[in-house]
């Protein structure tokens, strides 16, 4: 499984082809998770620095 799409069996193209663009949805999700990624690190790292509140 391929997290920018895609799967076994799916030819990548010939030569001077790039890689598949992944979908706008998908990029959406991704975003999302990685900003609910850096909140929590970030009030992780806020919590360490001041003593546990």
């Amino acid at each position: 499984m391929s997290f920018l799409g895609g799967g076994p069996g799916d030819p990548t193209g010939g030569p001077g082809d790039g890689p598949k663009k992944p979908s706008p949805a998908r990029v959406g999700v991704w975003l999302v998770v990685g900003a609910v990624g850096v909140y929590m690190l970030a009030s992780g790292i806020i919590g360490i620095v001041s003593n546990g509140g």
